[in-house]
C-alpha cells in the first residue's frame, strides 16, 4: 500500500505554515477571512485583499480534487498540483509497485470502505491566508532544494478548510489546511509531504 494514501485522508493534510501572515480576523455573516498584513510583510504588488475572487479561484481546484478521488481519476484529481509535486507521487508509486491508477483505486476504496460506498466529499473554505515576502522567498528556496526545481512561485496562500466526509457507513468533520502556489500565472494545490522525502 503507497504511504501516501493517508495524505488523501481526512485529518492527514494538516499543514505547518511558517512565516505565515496569519490573523485572526473574520467576516461575520461567514466566518471566512482574508489575512491583512501590513505593506511591510507582503508588498504592494502582491498584497491581495479581495477574499471572494480567492475563494472563486481556489474552490475550482479543491472540486477538481475531489472528483478525481470520487471518479478515480489521476490525472483529474492531481491535475491541479505543480508537475514537480506529481512527478513525485508517480516515482513514489513506481517504488511501491503500483500503477497511479491503482494509487487513486486504494484512496477511493479507504473512502469507500470508512464512509459507505455512496460517500461524499464536501468542503468549506474557512480562512485564507497570503505568504508574506518572507515566507514566499523561503519556499522559493525549499522548492529549488527539495525538488531541484527553478520553479518560481510568484504567490502563495494557506487555505483552511472544513472537510466533511459522509457516507451510509459514517461520516468524519475535520479541519485541514493546503498551501495554493501561484505558478506562471496559474493556481496549484500543493502539501509538503514530499518536501522531507525528495
Amino acid at each position: 500500500m503507497s504511504k501516501l494514501l493517508p495524505l488523501l485522508t481526512c485529518g492527514a493534510l494538516l499543514l505547518a505554515l511558517t512565516g505565515c501572515n496569519a490573523s485572526d480576523s473574520s467576516q461575520s455573516s461567514s466566518n471566512t477571512s482574508l489575512s491583512t498584513a501590513d505593506s511591510n510583510t507582503i508588498s504592494p504588488d502582491r498584497q491581495v485583499t479581495d477574499y471572494d475572487s480567492l475563494v472563486n479561484a481556489f474552490s475550482p481546484l479543491l472540486d477538481k480534487y475531489y472528483e478525481g478521488l470520487r471518479t478515480q481519476s489521476f490525472d483529474t484529481a492531481f491535475s491541479v498540483f505543480p508537475d514537480f509535486y506529481v512527478d513525485q507521487i508517480k516515482q513514489e508509486c513506481q517504488r511501491e509497485g503500483i500503477t497511479t491508477d491503482q494509487y487513486v483505486q486504494q484512496a477511493h476504496a479507504y473512502f469507500s470502505d470508512k464512509y459507505g460506498t455512496d460517500y461524499t466529499i464536501t468542503y468549506t473554505i474557512n480562512q485564507i491566508y497570503q505568504l508574506t515576502d518572507a515566507s514566499l522567498a523561503s519556499y522559493n528556496a525549499i522548492i529549488h532544494e527539495s525538488f531541484d526545481q527553478d520553479v518560481v512561485l510568484s504567490d502563495a496562500y494557506s487555505m483552511k478548510i472544513t472537510e466533511v466526509d459522509d457516507g451510509s457507513a459514517g461520516s468524519e468533520t475535520c479541519e485541514l489546511e493546503w498551501y495554493v502556489f501561484v505558478i506562471d500565472g496559474q493556481h496549484y494545490l500543493y502539501e509538503s509531504y514530499y518536501e522531507a522525502q525528495s
